[in-house]
């Protein structure tokens, strides 16, 4: 005597209702870590830029200083004041005059900021320069890429955390 006991059983065909939403879960957890990772890399990838844009700058500037045997000067009415492209920071200025007589002969282009955006006209990510001809600050305005940062940034008498470099005796001009 043969039994079908196939005929009995329901057949199941597809996924329930649980195992869908489970991987559903799984495929949303997992693209979230990559959303993360791939975050990370950019910040880290514009830190990067910034480093490359403030050395070249300083080697521009070492170029400048060694046929004039001063710093481009950013002293007005007897103040040293900081210069910038961006609109945050008055006068906003075009960036071959950020710094003085760097462009176009000690640099082709002068850098921007990754974060700038130049068409906004509230932008506040920009590098700023300043100096008194004996003495230099080139540094990069708040940023928020830089709430953990290497070493290379430095802070203002205010506690202002900046990327930037300095060539001046004794202390960075402010």
């Amino acid at each position: 005597m043969i039994i079908d006991v196939s005929s009995n059983k329901k057949s199941s065909s597809g996924f329930t209702l649980i195992e869908l939403f489970v991987v559903i879960s799984i495929i949303g957890l997992l693209s979230s870590i990559v959303l993360a990772s791939i975050n990370s890399a950019r910040v880290k990838a514009r830190n990067a830029r910034r480093m490359s844009d403030l050395i070249q700058v300083r080697n521009a500037l070492q170029l400048y200083y060694e046929d004039h045997e001063s710093y481009p000067s950013t002293v007005e009415g007897g103040f040293t004041k900081w210069r910038s492209e961006c609109w945050a920071h008055v006068p906003s200025l075009p960036s071959d005059q950020v710094i003085p007589g760097l462009v176009p002969t000690y640099m082709s282009q002068f850098p921007s900021d990754p974060l700038m955006n130049k068409p906004a006209v509230e932008n506040i990510n920009c590098y700023l320069y300043s100096s008194n001809g004996t003495g230099y600050t080139f540094r990069t305005r708040e940023s928020p890429d830089l709430n953990n940062v290497p070493p290379t940034v430095f802070s203002s008498p205010t506690g202002q955390k900046y990327w930037g470099i300095c060539e001046v005796s004794p202390q960075c001009i402010w």
